[in-house]
């Protein structure tokens, strides 16, 4: 089980944010070298256990969906979904 952090001031943002990706928990670290790929407001994806985070080379952060089987956000791009009902699904089979 990974730990979470707490990161609303590495994260850019006034909310406090705690992300549950290994990948947003390193770039929450101002002194990580990707630390600006980090998206100014967070997708509804952010902490998706569906969604898997990577760094793509220095100058793109991207989320991959499982579920739509789609690159869901780029840092190049900034596109935002700000809300989605793919964070539900798998969380049927662990209440069963």
């Amino acid at each position: 089980m990974s730990e979470t952090i707490s990161a609303s001031a590495a994260a850019k943002s006034s909310v406090q944010q705690t992300f549950t990706s290994t990948i947003l928990q390193a770039l929450a670290n101002e002194n990580n070298p990707y630390h600006s790929l980090l998206p100014l407001t967070f997708p509804a994806y952010a902490n998706c256990p569906n969604a898997v985070w990577m760094v793509v080379d220095s100058e793109m952060l991207q989320c991959f969906c499982t579920i739509m089987y789609t690159a869901s956000w780029k840092s190049t791009e900034r596109n935002l979904i700000p809300l989605c009902d793919g964070i539900m699904m798998g969380t049927d089979e662990e209440q069963s």
